[in-house]
């Protein structure tokens, strides 16, 4: 499970009585509504936010919140990010000059080390009982949500696509 609800879910569980599983389930249901309410209040600011920025910003942004604010997110979800991923790498391979110009090497290492991560199987991150395989992954859906919403990835200029054609 990689949804910011998990993490929530994984910190009770681990300040709470672990083996108490009732104690957890009773705080839980109390944190559930709220969360649902908070969830959505994040999504209509981000989406707010993202409608000032260029085209690939939102979609990178908005495809990931719709994997990370579900209470329950699994693997399967994660099939919604190829679009955004591929859209940024076609971005990468036509216009590599201009990217590296206006987001610099960092920025497109930590965009795609984000979708490595998200795209990796992480079921080998095991202690004795418990996953943080998909806490990782929740990590990384963060980062790329906060990198698609702090910088901006802008298309060419036209005049500039017009002189390279």
């Amino acid at each position: 499970d990689h949804s910011v609800f998990s993490l929530i879910k994984q910190a009770s569980r681990l300040l709470m009585a672990w083996p108490h599983s009732n104690v957890v389930d009773q705080t839980l249901d109390r944190v559930y509504l709220p969360y649902l309410v908070i969830a959505s209040l994040c999504f209509l600011a981000c989406a707010a936010f993202l409608r000032k920025r260029p085209f690939l910003n939102q979609v990178i942004g908005l495809f990931t919140l719709m994997v990370l604010l579900p209470p329950a997110a699994y693997d399967y979800m994660l099939i919604h990010l190829y679009i955004p991923w591929a859209m940024f790498v076609i971005f990468l391979c036509c216009n590599f000059d201009y990217a590296k110009s206006v987001l610099g090497d960092k920025r497109i290492w930590m965009f795609l080390a984000c979708f490595a991560v998200i795209f990796t199987p992480q079921t080998f991150l095991r202690s004795q009982y418990l996953g943080i395989g998909g806490q990782l992954k929740c990590l990384a859906l963060l980062g790329l949500l906060a990198a698609s919403l702090c910088f901006p990835i802008a298309n060419p200029p036209a005049e500039r696509r017009l002189r390279e054609a």
